[in-house]
């Protein structure tokens, strides 16, 4: 790990004498593009919100005291009483069937996390097995 960091300030080192003036890099980078582009691209149409188990959790419980206090006619109240409980049960089905992400931390595209030492055991296991 420790020759990572030390290729990283090497590269960084080398760069520096290369570097353009701090306000000539920075500057002109939003003025590049027209502002019409600008523009519509933030007007296109975009859903603001994902579908998420703890999203859906909450609609389900609205929906539910929804159909149990508003005045609804007979007909349409277990309906949507129902439809809040079978959206909390999905919630809870979703948020355990989602599988568990690993975030790999990167720099620079190689991965960053320290290789433990090799135990006692294993050092001798590799002894053994050396041909």
């Amino acid at each position: 790990m420790a020759q990572r960091y030390q290729r990283e300030i090497e590269e960084i080192l080398d760069q520096a004498g290369g570097v353009a003036p701090a306000g000539k890099a920075t500057a002109g980078k939003q003025q590049d593009k027209p502002a019409d582009d600008r523009v519509r691209r933030s007007s296109s149409w975009r859903v603001p919100v994902s579908l998420s188990p703890g999203r859906l959790l909450i609609v389900g419980v609205v929906t539910l005291l929804a159909g149990l206090l508003l005045p609804f006619p007979d007909g349409i109240k277990p309906f949507v009483a129902w439809l809040g409980v079978g959206l909390f049960v999905l919630s809870y089905v979703l948020f355990f069937a989602q599988p568990r992400r690993t975030v790999e931390r990167r720099w620079r595209g190689q991965i960053m996390e320290d290789i433990a030492p090799p135990s006692q055991l294993e050092r001798f296991w590799r002894w053994l097995t050396r041909s």
